[in-house]
């Protein structure tokens, strides 16, 4: 008998479909839909998770060349720093107080000597990092001693 009122309730369901609908619909084609509608809704849910977070990472990745861009500078600076100390031992860098200064992006960088090593810090970024150098020169030969961030 249950099986008999399933068939019926079925049937009930199947009579109203075809009253609304011209064509049909088999289970196959209905199943098919829903997972059509279901793979829908995923990609949907996933392009709004990864737009949420382009920003994020974007600005992320500008910090990041920032900083190298930053670096690299610095890391320029330094040898044209070096090749002027070994050029003339310092006299085109003495300022009229006696010290060494190198001009570098608006900032002064100032050179400390000891007998024939030389020492400064390049600035690197706004949060206060710095490529610290000391190098001996001797006769316009470069020996670098040190060379880290600080």
């Amino acid at each position: 008998m249950r099986h008999h009122y399933r068939r019926r309730t079925s049937g009930k369901i199947y009579n109203i479909i075809e009253q609304k609908t011209p064509v049909k619909l088999s289970p196959a084609v209905i199943a098919a839909a829903l997972c059509i509608m279901f793979i829908m809704f995923t990609a949907t849910c996933f392009a709004a998770v990864i737009f949420s977070t382009a920003s994020i990472k974007l600005d992320t990745a500008y910090r990041n060349v920032t900083a190298c861009k930053e670096y690299y500078e610095a890391e320029t600076t330094a040898p044209d720093i070096l090749s002027v100390l070994a050029a003339d031992d310092g006299n085109s860098l003495t300022d009229k107080n006696g010290e060494l200064k190198y001009s570098y992006n608006n900032t002064e960088i100032t050179i400390s000597r000891n007998g024939g090593n030389f020492s400064f810090d390049v600035p690197i970024s706004k949060n206060k990092q710095t490529l610290h150098v000391i190098a001996q020169i001797e006769t316009g030969n470069i020996n670098i001693i040190q060379w880290y961030i600080k």
